[in-house]
């Protein structure tokens, strides 16, 4: 059996490494890696998250809040901030 190795998959543009063992990743966890540090920090700001290039269950679409997708290596999320005022 070969060993696990850590899979990165590209949020925004940008190479992100998972913990090695990641099956699956949570619109919290996307939206953290999106914008560290800026989540839920105002009331007013809405993320919205796709993602393409998934494995076969879930190859492309949208995660909502509370909701989680299983990833693959190379799986591509873009991440959009906007204010619902």
């Amino acid at each position: 059996m070969k060993p696990e190795t850590p899979i990165t998959i590209i949020v925004n543009g940008q190479d992100k490494p998972l913990p090695i063992g990641t099956k699956q990743i949570s619109y919290d966890e996307v939206v953290t890696l999106a914008y560290p540090g800026q989540g839920d920090n105002g009331v007013n700001i809405i993320y919205t998250v796709s993602y393409s290039n998934g494995p076969e269950m879930n190859p492309k679409g949208n995660l909502v809040k509370g909701k989680v997708v299983l990833v693959r290596e190379g799986m591509i999320f873009n991440v959009s901030r906007s204010d619902k005022s």
